[in-house]
């Protein structure tokens, strides 16, 4: 509620889940997001949530490569982002515990780097 006073429409905070695509005209293969451990109503259970991110993207095309083996590179492209998240954390208290969660539908597989 509080974002859409603050935030101009393109600014607004988004949580970090992603469907990953091979292209836009393909279903998703699977998902990838980054979630953090929230407390249930009693304190009893833990839900795993994604974090909420504020996004700035680039459409310009830019060519990225990592070596997979000495004789094997691998080439892609596509948009870029650049996600940032601000963790509050208080005296007396840990952070949030995060990860990374990358989920492959059936037959389907991804590399994350």
């Amino acid at each position: 509620f509080h974002s859409r006073k603050l935030f101009a429409e393109t600014y607004v905070p988004q949580p970090f889940c992603f469907a990953v695509r091979r292209t836009s005209s393909h279903g998703p293969e699977g998902t990838l997001s980054i979630e953090e451990m929230i407390a249930g109503g009693n304190g009893d259970s833990r839900i795993p949530t994604p974090i909420i991110t504020i996004t700035h993207g680039s459409a310009e095309p830019h060519t990225m490569m990592f070596p997979l083996s000495a004789s094997t590179t691998i080439s892609f492209n596509g948009e870029r982002y650049l996600h940032g998240w601000l963790s509050h954390q208080f005296s007396g208290h840990s952070g949030p515990q995060v990860s990374l969660v990358a989920r492959a539908r059936q037959f389907s597989s991804m590399i994350v780097l």
